[in-house]
């Protein structure tokens, strides 16, 4: 393309075709390990986390999530090549689940990951969604409203920065008004290692969430400031 998309979103003059989701795919590899080819995923490379102690990623992710995905909607696709919308849910969006004696907040479930590689990927939502493969669905109906029409799980593959290769479960949701809903990352286990991809030049932070769009109506997203101050969080994490 012969403009900059991300020029574009950091002024505010979004060009309609610059709210699709394929326009630029920064951190989506090739992924291959010692034991074969993966096919297409994700390199974990966003800075967000750098100097923050592990023990606080949690209140940078916690931000991150409410802060860019609650409530927003990504174009991606469905198994047989289609474009679909997979959605968050919204900040104050609640469920209970059938053995649970309380709700809790359904984007908690994404914002309160607290295994490294859960946390990395979560930045990485949108290059997962992008990069999954439908695995298998079911109509287990166990959260109230959000799974009233099952669910579906997809298979993606993720590298970290030292050459890791995990698997890893996209866990969406059919509820009732018709959302897809992304819920949780599932099932992450390491299956093999293999050569770190090079990268974009000092990309960091910028990861797809630009490209987190409302269906119909592009809107400026502003990148992620990765200097957030480790005590800096307003959201309450609530307990399942």
């Amino acid at each position: 393309m012969g403009w900059d998309i991300i020029d574009y979103y950091e002024s505010g003059k979004i060009p309609e075709t610059a709210a699709r989701y394929d326009d630029i795919k920064f951190s989506i590899k090739n992924i291959e390990g010692k034991n074969g080819d993966y096919g297409v995923g994700v390199y974990l490379d966003t800075n967000i986390f750098d100097n923050v102690k592990p023990r606080n990623w949690n209140k940078i992710l916690t931000r991150y999530v409410y802060d860019n995905l609650a409530g927003k909607d990504v174009i991606a696709y469905d198994r047989n090549g289609n474009e679909e919308i997979i959605s968050f849910a919204k900040k104050n969006e609640r469920a209970q689940k059938s053995d649970a004696t309380n709700s809790h907040r359904v984007i908690d479930k994404l914002a309160r990951n607290r295994g490294n590689i859960q946390a990395l990927s979560t930045v990485h939502i949108d290059e997962l969604l992008q990069t999954a493969k439908y695995e298998s669905s079911n109509s287990e109906h166990s959260h109230q409203w959000l799974d009233e029409n099952g669910w579906e799980y997809r298979k993606t593959y993720v590298q970290d920065k030292k050459g890791k290769i995990y698997e890893a479960t996209l866990n969406i949701a059919n509820a009732k008004d018709g959302r897809r809903i992304l819920y949780s990352i599932s099932n992450i286990k390491e299956v093999d290692e293999g050569v770190v991809p090079s990268t974009r030049n000092g990309r960091g932070s910028l990861t797809n969430h630009r490209l987190l769009i409302e269906p119909t109506i592009p809107q400026n997203r502003n990148g992620v400031n990765s200097n957030i101050s480790e005590n800096d969080t307003n959201y309450e994490i609530m307990k399942e």
